[in-house]
């Protein structure tokens, strides 16, 4: 008895990290060279290569990432020369940083939270773990990876004297808690396996960019590229982030040509009739609708939101103008206040932290999880839930 209860003392609750839009490691094979300057890839990290970032081969790297609808399917598929998959599910090679050049690293990802763990006590694959997932498809994922991630969550609450586990989502990762928490798993299953949630910087409300990159066909971080839509309108990751329709409601997010407002529920119909998103693009983009119709629902476990409100964001356009004005809220330059707060306003047993910091350097989408702040809000939610 003296044992066991020594082996739960020293033991750590086991924690599980879930990536964002473009923020999983993709690793594989390209076999076709769709431009002449395009490298020979074979069983080689591809997103994100700093190798791509000189041109003109950045335009081999958006290739490599699009996806291409399938009638027979009903759904989207990679390219057949192209094979990319996440690398080191369970582990965290495949979240930690964003970028690679061989073993160089520019761009942290969870690295800075990983190592705060770590001075804490934690250990990879033994009470904190990765889990990343192929953004380009949205939540629409194989069930098989959903069976997968399942397995994760009860590996780590058995090989941790059945602790409870804790779930963490930065931005798209924490639309994937609320999907899997909300909709896919019994009550039953989350109650015995799931401790909490933590959502920094939660994505599940939508974004503005997701509109701006329908219109524009440009990626906002490179739209120096010039129009991408084979890219851009293609990833399902990003046609998942359209502003919520029951968040937003009748909120004015820009106007139309004639003048009348534009709310989120219009979005999708006025980039058809504009021309904006055509052909199988509609289809790539009505796949994912369900996730942004109806509102996220209310976890089943205790939940913490983290988020900034005090950056100019993007709602929308305003189409009067003949440059197209944009038309700011408040966010963190990539997610707006609105899915956060309506967390914080409408959901129970939920507690939140609102940076409301107007700090662009440290305090954007993705800088917010550096945040020491943050980073102290998330080890002590850890350790006195």
């Amino acid at each position: 008895m003296f044992q066991i209860l020594l082996t739960l003392a020293s033991s750590k609750k086991p924690v599980i990290l879930l990536p964002g839009l473009i923020s999983s490691v993709l690793s594989g094979d390209v076999t076709k060279k769709r431009y002449w300057y395009c490298p020979n890839v074979k069983d080689q990290q591809v997103w994100f290569n700093d190798d791509y970032v000189l041109p003109p081969t950045y335009y081999c790297l958006l290739d490599s990432v699009r996806l291409e609808w399938d009638d027979k399917l009903n759904n989207t598929k990679q390219p057949d020369y192209v094979n990319l998959s996440i690398v080191d599910f369970g582990g965290l090679n495949g979240i930690n940083n964003i970028d690679s050049l061989g073993d160089t690293h520019f761009v942290p990802y969870y690295k800075v939270l990983v190592d705060r763990l770590i001075q804490e006590g934690y250990s990879e694959r033994v009470d904190l773990f990765g889990a990343p997932f192929d953004w380009r498809f949205g939540l629409n994922l194989p069930q098989d990876f959903y069976n997968q991630f399942t397995a994760l969550v009860e590996q780590a609450y058995t090989t941790n004297q059945n602790q409870k586990v804790t779930l963490i989502g930065h931005s798209m990762g924490g639309f994937f808690i609320n999907h899997y928490l909300g909709r896919l798993m019994p009550k039953e299953w989350t109650e015995k396996y799931i401790e909490s949630a933590i959502f920094v910087a939660p994505a599940f409300g939508g974004s503005g960019i997701a509109f701006e990159t329908q219109v524009t066909h440009k990626l906002p971080w490179l739209s120096i590229l010039g129009e991408l839509p084979e890219t851009v309108c293609s990833i399902q990751g990003i046609h998942i982030h359209m502003p919520n329709h029951v968040i937003f409601g009748d909120k004015t997010l820009g106007y139309k040509p004639d003048g009348q407002p534009l709310v989120a529920r219009e979005m999708t119909d006025f980039l058809i009739n504009q021309g904006y998103l055509t052909g199988d693009y509609i289809k790539i983009h009505n796949k994912m609708k369900p996730f942004f119709v109806d509102a996220p629902p209310q976890p089943p476990v205790p939940s913490a939101v983290i988020y900034n409100s005090g950056l100019p964001t993007i709602q929308g356009f305003d189409f009067r103008t003949k440059d197209r004005e944009m038309v700011f809220g408040g966010g963190d330059m990539m997610v707006n206040e609105e899915g956060p707060e309506y967390a914080c306003n409408n959901w129970k047993n939920t507690s939140c932290l609102d940076l409301k910091s107007a700090d662009l350097k440290n305090d954007n989408h993705l800088t917010i999880i550096y945040n020491k702040d943050v980073l102290e809000f998330i080890v002590n939610w850890i350790k006195n839930f």
